[in-house]
């Protein structure tokens, strides 16, 4: 995702605590929700009540942030509905199972979604400088079942002072397995980039559906 997409996020309600196992009903609602984002060409999709770390200007490159741009919570409800956004905007014709089905996130799951950006312009490296990300969740560290990272893609960040500010960015997705108790747990992110900032960052559960 590039940063343009990142400053452009728009507010959803949220509050309803993770649903596991989803119904027919509730991936069908994600599925429609996504859609009727997509047919929306003004409205961008909606990173921002998940995220829960993100520069105070993501179309700027300050050093002091590191290589990371924002971290986002991903739920089952949630990546069915991004993947019906996505399917709407390429005018992709699915239905709620097949976009369940490219979501690739099991019930009793969650994703960690870290969008970076390389250090210098040439960087295209970064994402595999993402090191140590565990979850601690209700007295329990978990460690990842799972990572998938994006290709990668140049973006603009023309907030920067005194360079064009263009770098690769890309995505590093971290799937943790949740016991039932964690579904509403509170707890943090761990993990550093790859210019070695670290970043210990709070998360609540119950705070996504």
């Amino acid at each position: 995702m590039g940063a343009w997409l990142l400053s452009a996020w728009v507010l959803l309600g949220t509050g309803q605590a993770i649903e596991s196992p989803l119904t027919s009903a509730a991936v069908q609602a994600a599925f429609q929700e996504g859609q009727k984002l997509g047919r929306e060409s003004d409205q961008a999709y909606p990173f921002a009540p998940n995220a829960v770390y993100h520069t105070a200007d993501t179309l700027r490159l300050d050093p002091a942030n590191g290589d990371i741009d924002a971290v986002v919570i991903g739920t089952p409800y949630e990546r069915i509905r991004y993947q019906g956004y996505v399917a709407a905007i390429g005018e992709d014709k699915i239905g709620a199972q097949e976009a369940r089905t490219r979501a690739n996130l099991p019930d009793g799951s969650v994703a960690v979604l870290i969008f970076a950006h390389g250090s210098k312009p040439e960087d295209q490296e970064f994402l595999s400088g993402i090191q140590g990300v565990t979850m601690r969740l209700g007295g329990a560290t978990l460690t990842p079942v799972a990572l998938r990272r994006s290709g990668t893609s140049l973006s603009q960040y023309p907030d920067t002072p005194g360079e064009i500010g263009e770098r690769f960015t890309g995505t590093a997705t971290y799937i943790f397995r949740l016991t039932p108790a964690q579904y509403r747990a509170s707890g943090t992110i761990r993990f550093t980039d790859a210019t070695g900032k670290a970043f210990n960052i709070p998360v609540q559960l119950s705070k996504y559906r």
